[in-house]
């Protein structure tokens, strides 16, 4: 995701963080402004009332691939959208495309062009002559020589009402708890720059998002973990869920009096 695409998902985030904590939000969206140290800052002058840091939770284990769900995601991502720019509508009709990728080795970047080209040859040859839906099945593709080792299956569903042509990669995935370790671990890389931050703001906010767009964001509803307690530096931690919209302050640990 581009940088300008990222601030954009992130001013979404801030958008309904805000809207979840109803009256007790410190302000509106158009109050912040968007910065890098922290992600936002609360009006222009320096230091602001308030500065919101933006963190986003991911699963931490590699798949099969030796990458994390994350990357996979990613690759997965560009590969459907380099068949949409490739898509010749004068050759081959509006439709559908629906993608069951392997994923023992995704695709490398100088591979996908070739890829894209073959899963469009596949798309043409079993295009319904209709509106209707095909079905392209393993046993139809293991020994194609370019698909073989990266395409399970794929479904093409061809409808008057598209405007345009739609690739998908849907996934699967065990969903983890968020365990304590995780969300220490995620608090902790963002600690080390909440003085940093602190330089430009009276008071430092860290929201951490998960249920957010893609899978490797969402987790078991098993969250025990959460009313634990954390090394935090942040003035307020807080742990948002995107889709629920549904906002949970993380508890400091308390620091410990010294021995007399």
């Amino acid at each position: 995701m581009t940088r300008p695409g990222q601030k954009h998902v992130e001013r979404w985030i801030l958008e309904r963080f805000l809207e979840s904590l109803g009256e007790a939000a410190p302000g509106q969206s158009s109050s912040f402004l968007a910065d890098e140290s922290p992600d936002f800052l609360m009006g222009n002058v320096i230091p602001c009332q308030l500065g919101i840091e933006i963190v986003e939770l991911n699963h931490p284990h590699a798949q099969g691939s030796g990458l994390r769900l994350r990357q996979e995601e990613g690759i997965q991502e560009h590969l459907c959208r380099i068949i949409e720019r490739r898509w010749d509508t004068a050759t081959t009709p509006i439709a559908e495309v629906s993608l069951h990728l392997l994923g023992h080795r995704p695709p490398r970047k100088h591979e996908k062009p070739t890829i894209a080209d073959a899963i469009l040859a596949v798309v043409r040859a079993h295009m319904p002559k209709e509106e209707g839906v095909s079905q392209v099945l393993r046993d139809d593709l293991w020994q194609h020589p370019v698909l073989g080792r990266q395409v399970q299956s794929l479904t093409v569903a061809r409808w008057s009402g598209l405007d345009r042509p739609y690739v998908t990669a849907p996934r699967a995935a065990f969903l983890p708890p968020l365990s304590h370790e995780l969300l220490q671990v995620t608090f902790e890389a963002k600690n080390a720059k909440a003085d940093q931050y602190r330089k430009r703001c009276q008071e430092v906010w860290l929201i951490a998002v998960h249920n957010n767009s893609t899978l490797a964001t969402h987790f078991s509803p098993h969250d025990s973990a959460v009313a634990d307690t954390y090394d935090l530096a942040f003035d307020r931690t807080f742990l948002f869920d995107v889709i629920r919209k549904e906002s949970r302050e993380i508890k400091a640990q308390q620091a410990v009096a010294p021995y007399r």
